[in-house]
This record gives structure tokens, C-alpha cells and sequence, in this order.
């Protein structure tokens, strides 16, 4: 256990100094689904991996409720209250798994870890 938290911090280091565009290129290149919400649980940000897997286009999802449209109904309750968890800094990372929704109404299972990251403003 104690490695795998040691390799959970040296990779938030490396994500913390990384600028953007070489994330993007990362991100895109590996085809992982990046989300960001807010502190309303809003989606504020999804790259173009999570729009392809959910069949939703961005402008007609983004500012939208993130666990009202992607997740369940039956896992609703226990998503929001561990999404609130990791947003009010309670813990600094967390992994977990869940199903999310998509538009033709189906459900994809994803595995997930949270980083809490902050406005520079």
C-alpha cells in the first residue's frame, strides 16, 4: 500500500508542473477521460474522450449537473456524497469506480482517480 501511495504523489507532482498544452497532448494521445467539476458538481470541463464515450456534444452538457446526467439513479446518492468529499479537500485523492451514463441512454463502467486542483486565482 504504501508504494502505490508513493507513486500517487510522485504522479501528482508530475501533473501539478506539466503545463497545459503537453497535458492536452498526454491526455488526448493516451485516450483517457478527463472531467472537471465544480464545487456545485457542474460539469466545467471534458475532454473530447469522455464527449465520444457519453455521445454527448460539449455545449450541450457543460455547466450541466454532472451526477444528474451521467450517473445512474440507483448510484446517484453515494457518487455525489463521495464527489463532495474529494471537493470540499476532505481527502487529497481518492479512486473509486462507477457507471456512467451515456446519451443513448446505456452505461459505461470507469474506473477513476480524483485530483483536487485549485483556481491559480
Amino acid at each position: 500500500m504504501e508504494k502505490q501511495e508513493n507513486q500517487a504523489a510522485t504522479f501528482l507532482k508530475m501533473i501539478r508542473s506539466i503545463d497545459l498544452e503537453s497535458f492536452t497532448i498526454m491526455a488526448r494521445n493516451l485516450k483517457v477521460m478527463i472531467i472537471a467539476l465544480d464545487q456545485d458538481l457542474k460539469l466545467q470541463y471534458g475532454n473530447d474522450v469522455f464527449f465520444e464515450m457519453v455521445g454527448w456534444p460539449a455545449d450541450q452538457v457543460l455547466g450541466e449537473d454532472y451526477v444528474k446526467n451521467f450517473i445512474p439513479q440507483e448510484f446517484r446518492f453515494v457518487v455525489r456524497n463521495t464527489l463532495q468529499v474529494i471537493i470540499n479537500k476532505q481527502v487529497d485523492t481518492y479512486s473509486g469506480s462507477n457507471y456512467v451514463l451515456t446519451k443513448n441512454h446505456g452505461t459505461r463502467y470507469v474506473n477513476w482517480n480524483s485530483v483536487h486542483l485549485t483556481s491559480p486565482d
